[in-house]
């Protein structure tokens, strides 16, 4: 007999009952370990064959057709439901098989099959996003005295997209331009394929990125629009083609209009909910959740969201109010609150002092306060207030109401026409006192008795005219609208547009006066006659240097004489003297236009020499008589000239 590796207590006190010795020299082997023998020896020379330790074999784990898995299960379809098997041989005493998912115990239910074999059966619940690299792990443990035996395997799924949206598109498309235009996808795995539509035809010049996480995909698609492609949906598909079924496309929709993924307006779409975050009045609402694919669509029951707050005006700015002395009013204060206002509270306010009104003055119902009220004297004009409170609290920032003194507007003045076309012009004036209220200005168009066109501009009296037709008189009137009544009108009539499309592709017959067409041709024959006479008879160079001239201004002087009697012996020669009239000048002015001379309106800057006016000046010639028969008497002719 051998004593081997035993303590002093066994030898003292020897092993009580059932307790086991671990041996750890090659007690791995079943085959090895049954051939040991231990005896121990105790005092009363009795023996007590000792139990041995044995651990089991690593579990190995099957699928649910019996594949042996290594590392990883799947990948799965979410939906799906994990069915594994857990198979451990060995191990003395027998060990303890169970099932647990990323560290904690889920199944640890087993039993035995033929000889030494004991398996775990694991059912796990449909699996959903939330569990994609999940650590499916299966221990077998016998002893306390070294670590469990244990196996994993990781989690992988086929995730279908999460969101689609296009981005950086276009306000608005022009056609024969080109455009580019992205479209991203997030959550699926692996990356989505991304296709783009023109109504149902499927568009091809596209191109695929991916970004820096593993599921996003992003597509850019890029296109020329057409005139025929007005009023077509350009839609982006993202499809898992690992996913089976038919597409499916959701949307969310508040008061049947679509939301989109948003993230700064704190509205996210993801994994089929909706979510928003920091709701504000603006997001109550009826909501529904509209599903499609290929063979239809259908839409969930509305769901009803519904967010309290207290009141607030519903009108956001001061409602300026007119009256007239001793003139009720009925002033309405609306509000919106949820749940409805519960009470109103009224206060005016002028420069003196400041008011509280009773509440006989004022009648509540539901969200509106109604007040009467009559201003008598000056101070009685001022600035009414008015306030609701609900059960969530009172109103913050009270409704306010400016009353004024209010009559009808004064008529608008100063109208001018411009921008002249065949069929259109501008008509624009200045606008008179509002009378203390809002106004408002119209402008009708008029041929003859009948109106045609009638306009309305909110500031100011500016109108745009088309669909004018020329050679047509019109009439316009101008008039200004407040709540208290309109102003009298003001009358442009006789407006008529020239037709500037036919005078282009015309000879445009220009009427010129007579006096001016008989002192153009006087003033042509007068410049003739003078070039011939100082031509013929000026002898020398020197001579015609004498010649006075001034500028703009045509006229022939005397032949000086130089002391030659030759020359006073030609009859023919008859000194003719020229004196110029009063400058008469010539202007231009409207009668460009088709004015007589009578009509023509010249500025005033223009009337004192100032402007831009022409310094020519034409002189009609006149023979002086008296200088003739002077000339005639005094010189010496031969009696056969005579």
């Amino acid at each position: 007999m051998a004593i081997i590796g035993l303590h002093r207590r066994y030898l003292e006190r020897g092993p009580t009952s059932g307790q086991v010795l671990n041996l750890p020299a090659s007690s791995s082997k079943k085959s090895v370990a049954m051939m040991k023998v231990c005896t121990v020896v105790e005092l009363t020379s009795e023996t007590h064959p000792p139990a041995v330790s044995v651990p089991p074999e690593y579990p190995a784990l099957f699928d649910k057709w019996g594949r042996q898995l290594n590392g990883t299960v799947g990948p799965l379809d979410e939906g799906d439901e994990v069915q594994l098997t857990c198979r451990v041989i060995g191990g003395k005493p027998e060990p303890e098989v169970r099932w647990l998912v990323n560290g904690v115990v889920v199944d640890d239910e087993y039993e035995h099959n033929s000889g030494d074999v004991i398996e775990n059966r694991l059912n796990w619940r449909a699996v959903s996003r939330k569990d994609l690299n999940s650590i499916f792990s299966c221990e077998a443990n016998n002893t306390l005295l070294s670590e469990p035996r244990e196996s994993s395997v990781v989690l992988q799924l086929y995730l279908r997209p999460l969101v689609v949206n296009i981005v950086s598109k276009p306000e608005r498309l022009v056609a024969g331009n080109r455009y580019e235009i992205s479209c991203e996808s997030a959550g699926s795995r692996p990356p989505a394929v991304i296709t783009w539509y023109k109504g149902k035809r499927l568009l091809r010049k596209v191109r695929e990125e991916m970004g820096e996480e593993a599921n996003i995909t992003t597509s850019r698609l890029t296109f020329i629009p057409t005139t025929d492609d007005d009023g077509k949906p350009i839609t982006c598909r993202a499809e898992n083609p690992n996913v089976t079924g038919l597409y499916l496309d959701t949307n969310w929709n508040l008061h049947g209009e679509l939301l989109n993924h948003n993230m700064s307006a704190r509205l996210i779409l993801i994994n089929l909910s909706l979510v928003l975050q920091k709701v504000t009045r603006h997001n109550s609402g009826l909501y529904s959740c509209l599903a499609a694919n290929e063979e239809g669509e259908t839409r969930s029951s509305l769901f009803h969201l519904r967010v309290k707050y207290s009141p607030s005006c519903k009108f956001d700015r001061v409602m300026v109010v007119g009256a007239s002395r001793a003139e009720s009013l009925d002033i309405p204060c609306q509000v919106d609150a949820d749940p409805p206002a519960t009470s109103f509270r009224w206060k005016f306010n002028n420069s003196g002092e400041t008011l509280e009104v009773g509440p006989e003055r004022f009648s509540v119902n539901g969200t509106t306060s109604v007040l009467r009220y009559t201003p008598i004297a000056d101070l009685d004009y001022g600035t009414l207030s008015c306030w609701a409170e609900n059960s969530i609290a009172l109103q913050s920032i009270p409704c306010l109401f400016q009353v004024v003194a209010a009559g009808k507007p004064y008529p608008v003045r100063n109208c001018t026409i411009g921008n002249e076309t065949s069929n259109s012009l501008v008509v624009t004036c200045q606008a008179g006192s509002d009378g203390g209220l809002p106004q408002y200005f119209f402008l009708e168009v008029y041929v003859g008795e009948f109106k045609r066109i009638n306009l309305t501009a909110s500031e100011l009296p500016y109108f745009q005219i088309s669909e004018l037709q020329p050679e047509i008189s019109y009439t316009f009137l101008i008039y200004s609208v407040n709540s208290k009544g309109r102003s009298s009108p003001t009358s442009i009539g006789d407006v008529v547009l020239k037709d500037f499309d036919k005078r282009g592709g015309e000879e445009v017959d220009v009427t010129i006066p007579p006096a001016i067409v008989i002192a153009s041709g006087v003033g042509i024959i007068i410049i003739i006659f003078a070039i011939f006479v100082s031509r013929k008879f000026i002898p020398s160079r020197e001579t015609r240097n004498t010649l006075q001239e001034k500028p703009s201004t045509i006229f022939v002087s005397q032949v000086k004489q130089q002391g030659n009697d030759s020359e006073e012996k030609d009859p023919d020669i008859i000194p003719i003297k020229y004196e110029p009239n009063p400058r008469s000048d010539i202007r231009c002015g409207e009668g460009a236009l088709g004015k007589e001379p009578g009509d023509w309106h010249i500025p005033d800057s223009m009337q004192n020499g100032k402007g831009l006016w022409r310094e020519d000046h034409i002189l009609e010639p006149e023979l002086n008589g008296n200088a003739i028969k002077e000339r005639l008497m005094t010189s010496q002719l031969p009696e056969s000239c005579v």
